[in-house]
């Protein structure tokens, strides 16, 4: 029998992008699943003496289809969009070993598992739609995602954006991972205590600020606006062909490992399909975080508009 702790057989239960977990290792990140139900994916961890903390990254795909990486001693191992094996010296701490399984790893495991990656967030709006916001590194993404969240809006996710399609091309999201990664700086601007809250990790300067996970998150939420980040005045303007697509193909998660992973064609043919499929706009603001909030409730007046209005 399974609890409400989501743990069975002495293994955690767990449940992000649609996906039920079956974890030897707490994942205290993700949402509980209390369904009974049968895993879609196993992740089984274990310590191993003979490895050391060290600052190498690397990743590559065996002939076997295994996604392997080995980063800062640990080892993963994504099997058939199935499995994640992870091996970790003795003295790294479990909250490094989840930083990079549900980064790079987790966005290898959607990849297996057919869906498009994409580094973005989402919030979901209206009647069963969401929207999702583009953006490198620093473009303040996060920062957004916990403005709309204060301004009434539910994040689905933050980072990491799962994609799947229907036969008939139509483009889903599902909550993903429930937290925030938020700086001092935003948290502060938007008068957020970080007091209490756990680091992403021990060296990282953010901390997750977690979201409602008490929210369902086995629903979908049908994705029908793309927004691009951007810096200036603020504006929200739509874009369309080439410059949407290009917004859409610049954002993919990890594109390197997408490239390998995924048929290449299939991976393009889904990108440019959302990027036809949905209204894209960008959306400009002044890199200011004490008008953060401002923003937001703009952002959250142009979602209530109508398409075309």
């Amino acid at each position: 029998m399974q609890g409400k702790s989501g743990t069975s057989g002495g293994h955690h239960r767990h449940g992000a992008f649609g996906l039920r977990f079956e974890s030897s290792m707490l994942l205290p990140e993700l949402y509980a699943d209390t369904s009974g139900e049968a895993p879609d994916v196993h992740i089984t961890m274990r310590r191993d003496a003979a490895l050391r903390i060290d600052e190498e990254t690397d990743w590559r795909l065996e002939p076997d289809g295994t996604v392997a990486f080995e980063l800062h001693g640990i080892r993963y191992r994504v099997r058939g969009g199935r499995e994640i094996e992870v091996v970790a010296p003795r003295e790294t701490p479990e909250a490094m070993i989840r930083v990079w399984l549900l980064g790079s790893v987790m966005g290898a495991l959607l990849l297996k598992r057919g869906m498009l990656t994409v580094h973005a967030n989402a919030v979901a709006f209206g009647d069963g739609e969401a929207a999702a916001f583009l953006g490198d590194s620093g473009a303040g993404k996060s920062t957004l995602a916990a403005s709309l969240r204060e301004a009434g809006l539910r994040p689905l996710c933050d980072d990491l954006l799962a994609v799947e399609f229907d036969d008939d091309g139509t483009a889903w999201v599902r909550p993903g991972i429930p937290r925030i990664k938020l700086g001092p700086t935003g948290a502060a601007a938007l008068g957020i205590s970080l007091e209490g809250l756990p680091r992403v990790a021990p060296q990282i300067d953010k901390y997750q600020l977690p979201l409602d996970r008490s929210a369902p998150w086995t629903e979908r939420f049908r994705l029908t606006r793309l927004y691009r980040i951007d810096q200036g005045e603020l504006a929200i303007v739509p874009i369309k062909g080439r410059e949407a697509a290009m917004s859409l193909l610049d954002n993919l998660f990890r594109p390197a490992i997408g490239e390998a992973l995924a048929d290449d064609d299939r991976r393009f043919l889904q990108a440019m399909a959302l990027a036809d499929g949905c209204a894209c706009f960008s959306f400009s603001r002044p890199f200011a975080l004490d008008e953060a909030l401002r923003h937001a409730r703009a952002l959250q007046q142009h979602l209530q508009r109508p398409l075309g209005a």
